[in-house]
């Protein structure tokens, strides 16, 4: 499976080939210019083994989506600058969605991890948020 990999600040994001992302270019300008409050949406996808909506932020947040039994969306893209994303459904075509409430809707999926043994899915822990911040404030720089 062929992987994407982006550059947020400093850190190299490797992605899953169902990601869409916005080209590095524009991916730096919106880093360069956005406000620190402000998260834009850089790359968005559905994954088709579970069929959620997976995010990542110019702030190098990864969001989860879970899609309901009833609207499953088909595919996403973020848009050119960011602040939305565009999401495929059978029923509605496509819609366009601020990225602020994607991100609010969303589940830090730092919080939840999946177990995988020589490419082989064994299962997900969920690390909870006190956690995973725990562990962030336990690390030594």
């Amino acid at each position: 499976m062929k992987r994407i990999i982006i550059k947020l600040g400093e850190s190299e994001v490797e992605l899953p080939s169902y990601m869409v992302s916005l080209p590095q270019s524009f991916i730096d300008i919106i880093q360069e210019s956005s406000n620190e409050s402000l998260e834009k949406i850089v790359s968005c996808g559905i994954d088709p083994q579970d069929g959620n909506l997976y995010i990542v932020t110019s702030n190098s947040y990864i969001g989860i989506i879970k899609s309901t039994e009833k609207r499953k969306p088909i595919s996403a893209f973020p848009g050119w600058n960011g602040e939305k994303i565009y999401l495929s459904f059978e029923d509605l075509g496509i819609q366009g969605i601020d990225s602020s409430l994607m991100i609010k809707s969303s589940i830090n999926a730092l919080n939840r991890g999946i177990v995988n043994v020589s490419g082989r899915y064994l299962c997900d822990i969920d690390l909870g948020e006190e956690v995973a911040h725990e562990d962030a404030n336990n690390q030594t720089p």
